[in-house]
């Protein structure tokens, strides 16, 4: 049997991207936001949208940068991705905060965070605005992945690779197995 369901909860039925932690930098000053609305968008190059709302210190900052870095957390950062999307970037440093070690990235100035299993580098090449989201479009500039939390093709092989999904609210989930299914009918 189907139930109907509230539209507010629609979305939370296509909801499966991961929880990332943005990181952006401007004028020497940096921050980190949680987001679950991200989407691949081109593969060669790679490209990544993010939706971010205007209100957050990191739109601004992608906006006057032009690029950030896409910090993918795994299960046991639960509590600081949360504390990232729970905490005004405005009115408190969250990497102090919340104990979140920078790293330096290679190709943008906004810093890697250490405690993540993976990061992409990229740089803004678009960004629209709709009613009071922006979409940003990042082409890929750098990549790297923990081989601990990863295996040798980019998927998550293990207990450290149990990247976090938000459900909306305060549910949130980690996959438990990766299943392979051959597409030959």
């Amino acid at each position: 049997m189907k139930k109907e369901i509230p539209l507010k909860n629609a979305y939370r039925l296509i909801t499966s991207g991961p929880l990332v932690l943005v990181s952006s930098s401007y004028k020497g000053k940096d921050n980190v936001l949680a987001i679950a609305w991200t989407m691949p968008y081109d593969f060669d190059p790679p490209k990544i949208a993010l939706e971010i709302g205007e209100g957050h210190l990191s739109y601004e900052y992608i906006l006057k940068s032009k690029e950030a870095v896409i910090n993918i957390p795994v299960k046991n950062m639960l509590k600081k991705a949360v504390g990232c999307g729970s905490i005004s970037g405005k009115k408190a440093d969250k990497f102090g905060l919340l104990n979140l070690t920078k790293e330096k990235a290679k190709t943008v100035k906004a810093p890697l965070i250490k405690e993540c299993a993976a990061h992409l580098e990229g740089k803004l090449i678009e960004s629209k605005l709709a009613k009071e989201h922006g979409i940003f479009i990042l082409k890929i500039t750098r990549a790297l992945a923990d081989t601990k939390a990863f295996n040798d093709r980019w998927l998550i092989h293990n207990k450290e690779g149990k990247i976090i999904h938000h459900m909306g609210g305060d549910y949130f989930y980690t996959p438990d197995k990766l299943i392979k299914q051959e597409r030959k009918i």
